[in-house]
């Protein structure tokens, strides 16, 4: 276990989950509430592209993770306006409706291509402050993965219990 590209290997990739710039937040939140992720990668419409076999959905242009979200939308339970549910909610649902991916997504997104070392990314991670690291093709923004702290953690974890299995056996 080298590269990024053994971790996406590695992974129960299901699928690569992305929207466009002009996707309404509320597509967002379903998709990750859908698969179960904490992280959306935005790509940009009509850069689809066959990479080895690899179908990636276009080129990385942002990235929204579930604090972005949080963090951009007004949450209802602060509204002291707010006189009913129905009007705190039904409030929320608009936000949702009407905001867009560009308009809360990051942009500045720390990408690393698939040969990428382990290490490295791991590195990345603490130094940048960040969860999740998408994976594109070298030399391009080409999505082809994504590498969460869990994915790492996950590997710590087996490495760990290998390690623990093989110091018993020696015992």
């Amino acid at each position: 276990m080298k590269h990024l590209k053994d971790v996406l290997a590695l992974k129960n990739q299901h699928g690569l989950y992305v929207c466009y710039p002009d996707s309404k937040l509320l597509q967002i939140i379903d998709k990750m509430t859908l698969h179960n992720v904490h992280h959306i990668v935005i790509v940009e419409r009509d850069t689809e592209k066959d990479i080895n076999g690899i179908k990636s959905p276009g080129k990385v242009v942002g990235v929204i993770s579930d604090r972005d979200m949080r963090m951009a939308l007004n949450t209802p339970m602060l509204n002291k306006e707010c006189t009913s549910l129905d009007q705190m909610f039904g409030d929320f649902i608009k936000q949702l409706d009407e905001n867009r991916a560009n308009q809360i997504m990051n942009s500045s997104v720390y990408c690393k291509h698939e040969n990428t070392p382990v290490k490295e990314a791991i590195e990345a991670m603490k130094s940048q402050d960040i969860s999740s690291i998408p994976v594109v093709q070298k030399g391009s923004r080409q999505f082809i993965g994504m590498v969460t702290r869990s994915d790492l953690l996950d590997l710590l974890l087996e490495y760990v219990e290998k390690d623990t299995s093989e110091s018993v056996g020696t015992a």
